[in-house]
């Protein structure tokens, strides 16, 4: 394992060339999470399986997860990677925080921290195409959040589940805690 300090040093005097990591109780096909691994370093990765001693080199290829049935992996594709996604096929960057597993049972609180500083605002006038709606999904704060894509349905990422367009209504209705709208889809 390499030391994060080292690894920084090394990244600063611009000698890595490639990422090697290892799937020791798989093929070393890239997975998805890899895969955004990939695009994010910018640089080629080496995957290994240690135990059969094959291994894969894939390099950047500009790969976007798709917004409906990517796995959920904390922090790589969850509930904000998704918001993020979406809203940047609209031209919108959002950040990527830095978040901890459980988050929202450790004292944090990532949506009311950040979210109206990215240029949203709260709105009380009925779903809109595009809308960001945050839940309180069986937590003390907000923790889980969805885009609403019109006709009643909402795209969102729950833990242990694949990302999905579902019925916005029933439990996600009554979880539901703010509505924004970007001020740049504001007409």
């Amino acid at each position: 394992m390499l030391d994060p300090r080292d690894y920084a040093d090394a990244e600063d005097a611009g000698t890595i060339t490639h990422i090697v990591h290892s799937h020791p109780t798989t093929n070393p096909a890239p997975s998805q999470a890899d895969l955004l691994g990939i695009e994010r370093t910018g640089l080629p990765w080496i995957i290994v399986n240690p135990i059969t001693e094959q291994y894969t080199v894939t390099e950047p290829s500009g790969y976007k997860a798709p917004l409906v049935g990517r796995p959920f992996v904390h922090g790589v594709t969850d509930c904000w990677s998704l918001i993020r996604d979406y809203y940047a096929e609209l031209g919108i960057a959002l950040p990527d925080f830095e978040r901890d597993a459980e988050w929202w049972r450790k004292g944090g609180n990532l949506y009311e921290e950040h979210i109206e500083g990215l240029g949203f605002v709260r709105v009380e006038d009925g779903l809109q195409l595009h809308d960001l709606v945050l839940m309180q999904l069986a937590s003390p704060v907000i923790n889980h959040g969805g885009v609403y894509s019109a006709d009643n349905v909402i795209l969102h990422h729950v833990s242990g589940k694949l990302s999905s367009r579902d019925v916005y209504g029933g439990h996600l209705r009554k979880i539901t805690r703010w509505i924004l709208r970007h001020r740049q889809l504001i007409k």
